[in-house]
């Protein structure tokens, strides 16, 4: 399989060979689509594709990281309330263990 096909100078070919300009350009399409050749893309055009997945993949990162300095901030509200609780609960055993001295 060729890597390119200039169907240009294909059609031009076979015009100087006699065949009606219009004839020439649909075979010369034809022979090329045959081939299994593909479109190939310019400079220009690879240069705002890549602009544009930038683009996604920057916004993409900033909503991830966004995210993830939610899920963040949550454990650690998650883990500030647990804590007090744990000493709320010490505080508790604290207390009876004081009680229970006095008592004895």
């Amino acid at each position: 399989m060729p890597a390119s096909f200039d169907t240009l100078s294909a059609a031009d070919a076979l015009r100087d060979a006699g065949m009606e300009p219009g004839l020439a350009r649909a075979v010369a399409t034809q022979l090329r689509t045959a081939a299994g050749v593909v479109e190939t893309a310019t400079r220009p055009e690879l240069e705002a594709s890549l602009t544009r997945l930038r683009t996604e993949l920057l916004e993409r990162m900033g909503q991830l990281k966004s995210e993830l300095l939610d899920r963040i901030a949550e454990r650690e509200r998650r883990n500030a309330a647990s804590l007090w609780r744990l000493f709320g609960g010490i505080l508790a055993v604290a207390g009876l263990v004081v009680s229970a001295v006095k008592y004895l």
